[in-house]
């Protein structure tokens, strides 16, 4: 299985989220006028660790970036919440959380919380 695959199982399983978004977690961007609250991720960087005594590939460290979106910033900090209590979920993988910006989108009337996870995954 890949880190995509997991993470989106991981957030689509995760009931507190499920119940404001559905199904609506996406990769990379969201669609064309999107149902909303929606949650969107993407892998920034990641980087294989060695087990340098055994000399073989460890887990990896990967900074993921999830986006809350919704109509009004309070459904966007409530989405966020349930990302992070999806992500800090202590089953086969830690997640750290970093930080949370809010943000508004003046072209679509939209806001945002995006929020950034270092995830030691193996």
């Amino acid at each position: 299985m890949s880190f995509s695959t997991d993470l989106y199982t991981r957030l689509s399983s995760h009931a507190g989220l499920s119940a404001l978004v559905g199904d609506r977690i996406y990769p990379l961007r969201l669609p064309q006028n999107p149902t909303l609250p929606a949650v969107v991720y993407q892998r920034i960087s990641g980087q294989r660790l060695q087990n340098l005594d055994r000399n073989t590939d460890g887990p990896q460290r990967i900074r993921v970036q999830l986006t809350a979106w919704a109509e009004d910033v309070d459904t966007a900090n409530s989405v966020a919440e349930q990302v992070r209590l999806a992500m800090e979920a202590s089953t086969g993988w830690r997640a750290l959380h970093a930080l949370d910006v809010e943000q508004y989108e003046p072209d679509t009337g939209l806001y945002s919380v995006v929020a950034d996870y270092q995830v030691h995954y193996p």
